[in-house]
């Protein structure tokens, strides 16, 4: 979650869905102008993927995230970006 995020608007959204069972709330991670040139976060999904301890920072607060707010996740990164970074991946 990024400091532009008020944290009480997904406690607001996941009471919501406590209350409404059958509402279906998903949210999304990235997407199109998440990963545009020349952006400030279109490099972050590839140095996530690139640096192990990136990636396991990134999956720890994914999980913690939809624990505390019973909401899953949907990661969207860009195809080309994601077969551009997974080909510097030194996977361990």
């Amino acid at each position: 979650m990024d400091t532009a995020t008020d944290a009480k608007l997904f406690q607001q959204t996941a009471d919501l869905k406590s209350a409404n069972p059958s509402l279906k709330v998903f949210v999304s991670v990235g997407g199109w102008t998440f990963s545009d040139n020349d952006t400030a976060t279109q490099p972050l999904y590839g140095e996530i993927a690139a640096d192990p301890q990136k990636r396991l920072t990134f999956a720890s607060n994914a999980v913690k995230f939809m624990q505390q707010y019973g909401m899953p996740l949907h990661l969207r990164w860009s195809l080309r970006l994601l077969i551009r970074s997974l080909a510097r991946v030194r996977w361990s």
